[in-house]
């Protein structure tokens, strides 16, 4: 048994409602789409804690016209800690110079400085932006995942 979907790309969007796509991901499921760059948007967001350590989880969905328009891929970001119960809009503190502050500017060049836990994340949502999707092809001990495995993450987030 494996967490990955695939995706049976004709009927990936048609069988699936947004609801349940993100259900998928924050239990575990996440697809496997050729690396590259996708035009998309930032829907929603979600906290967890991650092998122990806590996370905020971005969710992109992608915007481009073709075949692989609709399906989401998430961006995970260590925090300090997190405020709230964990799940969709959980709050949390941000690392004050970690890769979510430096995101979060890059895709918010206009924003004021603020409190790591106070920072509004529905500024972020549905704005396009340009994500870089890569394959994770090794697990945590740096062995290689068998294809059915693998799986796209967001390597790299930036405003169109």
């Amino acid at each position: 048994m494996t967490n990955i979907i695939n995706l049976d790309k004709a009927n990936y969007n048609a069988k699936r409602t947004h609801r349940q796509r993100v259900n998928e991901i924050m239990d575990g499921f996440i697809p496997l789409i050729p690396q590259g760059q996708y035009e998309s948007v930032m829907t929603e967001f979600y906290t967890a804690n991650i092998v122990g350590t806590p996370k905020v989880v971005l969710l992109f969905t992608i915007i481009d016209f073709g075949e692989y328009e609709g399906v989401i891929i998430p961006r995970y970001y260590a925090v300090k800690r997190l405020t709230s119960k964990q799940g969709l809009n959980g709050s949390f503190i941000a690392k004050p110079r970690g890769a979510f502050a430096d995101d979060y500017f890059m895709m918010r060049p206009d924003a004021p400085r603020l409190r790591k836990d106070q920072i509004p994340m529905t500024t972020l949502q549905n704005k396009p932006m340009v994500i870089t999707v890569g394959t994770v092809e090794k697990n945590n001990k740096q062995v290689k995942y068998k294809e059915q495995q693998k799986y796209s993450v967001v390597r790299k987030v930036r405003l169109i």
